[in-house]
């Protein structure tokens, strides 16, 4: 099983310190919601977020929606081999059951996030009634979401790293086809749109590496990973 982490996630309701922002009350009107039930959006909050620490890393719920949207559609995943997860900057945990089907509109996937951070679950219709399609953590650090997993191998994504590819780096490290329908493998990557990792995460990773000597998004960096990840268990056929 692969178990993808989505790590500090510029994910998070209107923080209260300024929630009482012209921006952030003219835009909480125009959606028809109070501040306190408004995801942070920098498209819209851009002012009121100057006044934040870390500015630069918070507000995109865009890059959650649009990985999501490629990780619950993957191969990997319609084929039973992957478990989702968004770790978010407050340090909470949400595990995405992997029959969740998205809204494709992020206007819409904020307000199911937004309920989802007031009542911390959220159930639905899947093969199993009630099933939790989303759920939520609080105090939920790297460390104990790798206890929560506990993997037998722990991979991160650094741009700053030497250059190689996912598939290599399994077969390096001695993972068939067999070995990893048998094996829990983690694979930690930056949700934010900016800077570095503000806490030692990498420290907690066996094996850290590069896709490509620069700069992506993060929906690109993560359709690299799982197409390998399929390759690797030879999921395409044609191969």
């Amino acid at each position: 099983m692969f178990h993808l982490i989505l790590i500090e996630s510029a994910l998070e309701l209107v923080p209260p310190e300024i929630r009482g922002h012209p921006a952030v009350k003219n835009q909480a009107q125009r959606s028809g919601k109070r501040a306190i039930e408004d995801i942070l959006d920098g498209t819209f909050h851009h002012t009121a977020m100057k006044r934040l620490p870390n500015s630069e890393q918070r507000g995109r719920p865009d890059i959650i929606h649009l990985s999501l949207l490629v990780a619950q559609g993957s191969i990997l995943n319609r084929e039973g081999h992957l478990r989702t997860y968004i770790h978010t900057i407050n340090d909470e945990l949400i595990e995405v059951d992997p029959k969740t089907r998205l809204p494709r509109n992020l206007e819409r996937f904020k307000g199911l996030i937004s309920k989802l951070f007031l009542e911390g679950e959220l159930k639905g219709r899947t093969e199993e009634e009630g099933a939790e399609l989303l759920k939520l953590t609080k105090g939920m650090k790297l460390e104990k979401i790798l206890e929560k997993i506990a993997p037998d191998k722990v991979y991160a994504l650094d741009d700053r790293e030497k250059v190689t590819t996912f598939s290599k780096v399994l077969k390096d490290d001695g993972f068939g086809p067999k070995d990893l329908k048998k094996a829990n493998i983690a694979i930690i990557v930056g949700a934010f749109p900016h800077g570095e990792f503000k806490s030692d995460i990498l420290k907690c990773a066996d094996r850290v590496f590069s896709i490509y000597g620069g700069t992506l998004e993060l929906w690109t960096v993560i359709t690299n990973i799982l197409m390998d990840g399929e390759r690797a268990l030879g999921l395409h056929s044609s191969e």
